[in-house]
C-alpha cells in the first residue's frame, strides 16, 4: 500500500517522491530499467522459465524459486527482505504495458499507486509549481531541511529547519513581536541574519560564506507571519513531511502527501 510520483524532466522520467522504501523500487525500475532495456525484452525474460535473474547496475529482478510466478525486485546493495518489492509475473507485465502506453502521451507526471486490489498508473498534466523546500520530522522539536529549488529558497529552508526552529518551539510569540516591531531592524546570530527592508520586506540569509545578501530570500512581512502561522499549525500536529509551494508571491504550506 504505497504511492510514488514520477516526473518528466526534459526528455526522461525521474522518480521524485515515494511514500515508502519499497514502492520507490518499482518507480526506479520503470524509469531506469524499462528505459534502458526495452520493455518487451523484460517481458520475454519474465516468460522464460530457464532464466532466473536479471540485473542492472543497481537494481535486480529475481524469480522466486519457491513460489512460482513471483518476482522479487531489489537494489543490489540491499539484501534484507524489507527492501524487496514483490510482484507476480502477470502483474509486472501489466505494469510494464501500462507504463509504455502512458509514456506515449508524455504526461508531466505519472503517479504509481498500490493497494490491496493491485497496482495502478495514472498520468497527470497539472501545472507544476516550484517547491520552496521540504522538511522531514527528526524529533519532537525540529525539522531537517531536505531540498530547495534554488539558492534563495535554500535560505528559507535553513531558516525554518535550523536557527528558527529553536525560536519556534521556545517562544514563537517573541519572534513575531520582532517582525512587527518598527524599531528593531536586525536579527542576527551565529548562522542567520534577518533584516527589515523598505516596503515591509524582510531579507533572510545565512551568516556564513559563500552566502551573501544577494542570495537572500526576500518576503513581505505579512506573508512571513502567515507562513509561520501555517507552519506552526502543521508542526503542532506532528506532520511528518511539510512542503512549502511558492506561486507568484503567495506561499502554500501543506503536508507533503507522497
Amino acid at each position: 500500500m504505497g504511492k510514488a510520483l514520477v516526473r518528466l524532466n526534459a526528455s526522461r522520467y525521474k522518480a521524485v517522491k515515494a511514500s515508502d522504501s519499497t514502492i520507490i523500487i518499482l518507480a526506479d525500475f520503470l524509469t531506469h530499467c524499462v528505459r534502458f532495456t526495452n520493455g518487451d525484452k523484460i517481458k520475454e525474460w519474465i516468460k522464460d522459465s530457464s532464466s532466473m535473474d536479471l540485473g542492472w547496475w543497481e537494481l535486480h529482478l529475481e524469480k522466486d524459486d519457491e513460489v512460482e510466478g513471483m518476482i522479487a525486485m531489489y537494489y543490489g546493495y540491499f539484501l534484507v527482505p524489507e527492501h524487496y518489492f514483490d510482484i507476480s509475473n502477470e502483474n509486472l507485465i501489466k505494469v510494464i504495458d501500462a507504463w509504455q502506453e502512458l509514456c506515449k502521451s508524455r504526461p508531466k507526471e505519472i503517479i504509481i499507486k498500490q493497494d490491496k486490489m493491485g497496482i495502478y498508473l495514472e498520468g497527470v498534466n497539472r501545472d507544476i509549481f516550484p517547491e520552496v523546500a521540504i522538511w522531514l520530522l527528526q524529533n519532537n522539536v525540529r525539522y531537517e531541511h531536505a531540498r530547495s529549488s534554488n539558492e534563495q529558497l535554500y535560505q528559507l529552508g535553513r531558516f525554518l529547519s535550523h536557527d528558527f526552529s529553536y525560536t519556534l518551539y521556545s517562544d514563537i510569540f517573541d519572534f513575531k513581536k520582532w517582525i512587527e516591531d518598527d524599531i528593531q531592524k536586525l536579527f542576527k546570530d551565529k548562522w542567520l541574519i534577518l533584516e527589515k527592508k523598505e516596503d515591509d520586506n524582510i531579507s533572510i540569509f545565512l551568516n556564513i560564506r559563500p552566502f551573501t545578501e544577494k542570495d537572500a530570500f526576500i518576503i513581505k512581512k505579512n506573508k512571513l507571519l502567515a507562513l509561520l502561522d501555517d507552519f506552526e499549525r502543521l508542526v503542532k500536529i506532528r506532520t511528518k513531511r511539510i512542503v512549502i509551494i511558492q506561486k507568484d508571491d503567495e506561499f502554500i504550506v501543506q503536508e507533503d502527501i507522497i
